[in-house]
């Protein structure tokens, strides 16, 4: 039966062959109800029919028979994998139907929602990871990032200020910091994050484009409209195609 049991886990199972090994190993969830195995056997599964309810409620159920920290980043795992799968059904309605359509509205709002949803659930896992492990920089960044993500501007502040001191995690800690900003309505400490970042890069390669991009949209909001305008230039020399830099820089000489 030991053989067995391994096969069976193993296995990628589908159709009527998973049904029939979920009911297997429910009937003997029922002869044994404290049984950690038959519980982590039904929530395993239920990710495999991608059922992620059954998933999580029964892997939560087997953390309630077992110590095992393992169960609860998988249930944080199957939130994300769920909120991921219905995000990417969203986006392909929103990006393939127009706005006129019935449910547009309707699934652009939810596709916020998931979007913020999947934030906080990257969040709380970024910060358990920063609990563990308290002077590992990267991790803040991490968590700084997800809650910026998550729309928790200020509590994203610490963490990214922080994230500073990585060489790696720098400049990419300075752009999130200044769209912090940005967002909490600080145009002139945006704009000097924005700055100082962008003249740590010599050339124009990806993560200067976003920060000059960021800046000039700071500009924008100070209504320093030929800064702006100038940041947008720089971004549309080096790459044409980026976000909207063409129309923002052709519209400015009455181009079409």
């Amino acid at each position: 039966t030991a053989i067995s049991l391994e096969q069976q886990n193993r296995m990628q199972l589908s159709g009527d062959s998973l049904d029939q090994q979920i009911a297997e190993t429910y009937a003997r969830h029922q002869a044994e109800p404290q049984n950690i195995d038959h519980a982590r056997r039904l929530g395993e599964l239920s990710e495999q029919k991608q059922d992620w309810d059954a998933a999580a409620a029964w892997l939560q159920y087997a953390g309630t028979l077992g110590n095992d920290p393992e169960l609860a980043r998988r249930v944080s795992d199957l939130g994300l994998r769920r909120s991921e799968q219905e995000m990417a059904e969203l986006e392909d309605y929103v990006a393939n139907h127009a706005p006129e359509a019935p449910e547009f509205a309707e699934r652009k709002a939810r596709l916020g929602m998931v979007r913020t949803q999947r934030a906080e659930l990257l969040a709380e896992e970024a910060r358990r990871r920063v609990e563990r492990n308290p002077t590992d920089l990267q991790f803040r960044f991490e968590l700084g990032q997800s809650l910026m993500h998550a729309g928790r501007y200020r509590l994203a502040l610490p963490e990214l200020q922080r994230a500073r001191q990585h060489p790696h995690a720098r400049l990419k800690a300075m752009n999130a910091l200044g769209q912090c900003y940005r967002a909490l309505g600080m145009y002139d400490l945006a704009a000097r994050q924005l700055e100082e970042a962008a003249s740590e890069i010599a050339t124009m390669d990806a993560t200067k484009k976003e920060i000059v991009y960021e800046l000039g949209l700071v500009y924008e909001e100070m209504d320093d409209r030929l800064r702006a305008l100038a940041c947008m230039k720089q971004v549309y020399e080096a790459d044409y195609g980026y976000r909207d830099v063409a129309a923002r820089v052709e519209s400015s000489y009455g181009t079409s």
